[in-house]
Formats: C-alpha cells, structure tokens, sequence
C-alpha cells in the first residue's frame, strides 16, 4: 500500500467520522455526581462493569453511569479491551432516558478514535516498516467505527430517530467491510515483511508439514490467541442487555 492511498484512506476515515459527529448534535455533557460508594473506589474494569449492570437492575441509574464513567478513564488505552467496551456508556445513558447525554458520549468516542487506534497500532518489532503500523492504526480505526456506529444505530432506533439509525447501520456495515479489507492488506504486509526478514538472515522457508513441531506450536499459539479475543467479547457482551 501506497503513502498516498493511505493517504486517501485517513482522509476517507476522516469524512465520514465528521459526517457522523454531525448527525449528533445536538448534544450536552452528562454532568456526573459524588457518590460516597466502596464500589467505586476500585479500578478493576470487569468489576465495574459487573457493578454498573447490578445498579442498573436497581434503576439506580446515576450509580450505573458513573462505573462505566471510570470503565472509560481507567480502560479506554488498556489494549484489553474492545470498542464495544466503551459504547456500554452511551447505551446506558440511553436507556436512562438522557438522550442527549448519550449522543454527547458517542462524539466523545468518534473524536478520540484515533487515540484508541494508536494505543493497538504500536511496532511489533523494532524493524518493522512504519507502513505497517500505519495500516495497522487504519485497521483499529475502522473496527472502532464499525462498533460505534453499531451502538448509535440502536440508540437512535430506541429514540424513534429511524432515519438516523438507518445512515448510522450503513456507516457501520461500510466501515466493517474496510476493517476486513484493510486487514487483508495488513495480514500481506506482515508477510511481506518476515519474508525480507528471512531472506536478510539467509534462513529457509518454514515449510508448512502436518508433522512438523514448529507448526503445531504455531497451531496452539494461534487457537489460544483466537480463544481469548473470543473470551473477552463474550465477557463484554453478558452485560450489555
């Protein structure tokens, strides 16, 4: 990939996260109490995650924003978790009846989608080409988009805003189709790369045999890391509803 198509692609990035902070205004801040609460003294993501459904449960609804306000302030650069992490605020605002404030927090995540992006797209080795890291941000960026978008839908259906929530479910399909696409890029460039790597180091080509230990190992490594991302989406989503 070209400097000047990942160019166009920031730039495609870039209109439509301004075309979708358009379409929540207006908006204003959810203004967040004191609470004297043990709970919250904690800094444990999953913890107030699990907190924040219990208050919900209780309709007490000011206690239930405030841990997915610490969720944000204590989580939102840890690598761990994903967008939809993130959107639970916005959903809970919603659901609380404070739409205005909910639409304020989905810009909230639109303007500092690239800080997110940027926190996932670090150098995996020192010799890594800065191309690679580049499509790597465009990648976690338009994955963070495509969740975003997902979540504005449904609050916006919920608000009976359909026409809204329709621009936002196409934006999302869109930006996920891209993340897929981009990914593919990304999966050729790593590729591209230890080829170089090996071939600077004089060593063969890993050949690809059912028998051989280097393989399986590869195996198990790859099972783990899918099972994990797995785990930690299944872990989000028992709180959502």
């Amino acid at each position: 990939m070209t400097n000047m198509e990942l160019d166009t692609l920031k730039n495609d990035s870039q209109a439509i996260i301004d075309e979708a902070i358009a379409l929540l205004k207006p908006n204003k801040p959810y203004l967040r109490k004191s609470f004297d609460n043990d709970l919250l003294s904690t800094k444990d993501i999953s913890k107030l995650n699990g907190y924040a459904t219990k208050f919900k449960e209780d309709k007490e609804w000011d206690l239930a924003i405030e841990c997915l306000f610490l969720v944000k302030e204590y989580g939102f650069l840890d690598t761990a978790y994903p967008a939809k992490t993130f959107t639970r605020l916005p959903y809970f605002l919603s659901q609380s009846g404070q739409f205005d404030e909910a639409k304020h927090e989905l810009q909230w995540l639109l303007e500092n989608v690239h800080t997110y992006a940027k926190s996932r797209s670090y150098k995996r080795s020192d010799n890594e080409p800065k191309t690679t890291q580049q499509i790597r941000m465009l990648f976690y960026t338009e994955l963070f988009l495509a969740t975003v978008f997902e979540w504005s839908a449904r609050i916006f259906k919920k608000h009976k805003d359909l026409d809204k929530a329709s621009i936002f479910e196409k934006l999302s399909i869109e930006c996920s189709d891209r993340s897929q696409a981009i990914r593919e890029v990304l999966d050729q460039s790593r590729k591209t790369h230890l080829t170089n790597q090996r071939e600077q180091l004089n060593l063969p080509t890993p050949t690809h045999s059912n028998n051989s230990p280097s393989q399986g190992c590869l195996g198990v490594i790859v099972w783990f890391g899918i099972f994990g991302i797995t785990a930690s989406y299944f872990a989000i989503d028992k709180f959502l509803f």
